[in-house]
């Protein structure tokens, strides 16, 4: 399915996996990797695509690019309605995803200025925050 929307959208994507898996990828526009930190490759990407977790969710935030989520469980449905009412991506739940919507959710943050330009406005605040001493400040109010 990836490798068909990528194809639908003209794109290239990086796809964490493990390595055993990397010889079943034969499309050109798919690089695979079994890790690399998300701090690091989301300031090197136009867009993130992922499950929609609260760590993934924050570092695409951080990192001021538009995200895709594709929310399965739990909270990743709360962080993929979050994204989407900012205006700095799209969600697409897994039971509703295919090849022609996640390519179309694609080129839609790949092409919306307003989208990138909200996610930067977010990632500038939210790098401004210093959390370490937020918690500390809010648990000793606690004691």
């Amino acid at each position: 399915m990836l490798e068909e929307a990528l194809h639908l959208a003209n794109a290239q994507a990086v796809l964490t996996l493990p390595t055993k898996w990397h010889g079943e990828i034969k499309s050109k526009n798919i690089f695979p990797i079994e890790y690399i930190p998300h701090d690091w490759l989301y300031k090197r990407v136009k867009v993130a695509i992922h499950h929609g977790g609260a760590g993934t969710t924050s570092a695409s935030l951080h990192a001021g690019i538009p995200t895709i989520t594709m929310p399965l469980a739990i909270d990743q449905f709360f962080w993929g309605e979050r994204i989407q009412k900012l205006g700095i991506g799209l969600s697409i739940p897994q039971r509703k995803l295919n090849a022609e919507n996640l390519a179309q959710a694609i080129n839609e943050t790949l092409n919306n200025k307003e989208m990138s330009t909200k996610a930067k406005v977010i990632s500038n605040a939210l790098n401004k925050e210093d959390g370490i001493k937020s918690a500390v400040t809010q648990i000793r109010k606690l004691l």
